[in-house]
């Protein structure tokens, strides 16, 4: 028997620290913060009825694994969705435009506080002896309200960034079950990595 966990969430942009379980449980265990809300017994009702065909001792072994399935959704990086965002930017685009023109140009963006919404709807299936016998879908949903941001661009590249904060709120629910919503402030400078820079322009690439 298999719980598989599947995100359909892309996995390309630079590494960063604070993820969304980060967001939502902090230092403690993603399986034991579930476990303990007061959500989580809806969702092991819903699996249960699903099961209800399996031997008793499968299901309990599902339920078991669920919960590590979910924590395995949970690794967006919350830095990811901020990059992509201003990305799109039309300042920062421009910007990088222009600086790929003239490659001894420096261009300092200052973007407005602004807010990013995104959402997110991983499954998780049970498998038994390669059959699929339940399928249980999550909704996940961020918003960052970012204040006052200031860009560095170099060469096409966003290099540097200063800010002040970032207030990042997380849901996660279940087949229409409420199960953790969670805010945290953070620095976006800290918590985004530039490496050598984020490409804005395909030149840049």
């Amino acid at each position: 028997m298999s719980v598989t966990a599947r995100t359909g969430i892309a996995d390309s942009l630079p590494a960063t620290t604070v993820t969304v379980s980060t967001v939502l449980f902090g230092d403690t265990s993603p399986q034991q913060a579930l476990a303990a809300g007061s959500g989580w017994p809806g969702v092991r009702d819903r699996l249960g009825q699903a099961l209800a065909v399996v031997p008793a001792a499968q299901r309990e072994l599902a339920s078991r694994e669920l919960g590590g399935a979910v924590a395995s959704l949970l690794g967006l990086r919350v830095g990811d969705v901020l990059v992509a965002a201003w990305r799109a930017h039309r300042a920062l685009l421009a910007a990088g435009r222009a600086t790929i023109e003239n490659p001894a140009a420096t261009e300092m963006v200052q973007l407005g506080a602004h807010r990013i919404t995104t959402a997110h709807h991983p499954y998780v299936d049970v498998v038994i002896e390669d059959r699929k016998i339940a399928t249980l879908h999550f909704d996940l949903s961020l918003v960052l309200d970012v204040d006052t941001l200031l860009g560095t661009v170099r060469r096409g590249r966003l290099v540097a960034l200063a800010s002040g904060r970032c207030t990042v709120t997380a849901s996660l629910g279940c087949e229409g079950i409420d199960l953790v919503s969670r805010q945290i402030v953070m620095d976006p400078a800290a918590s985004v990595s530039l490496g050598d820079g984020i490409a804005l322009t395909s030149a840049s690439s």
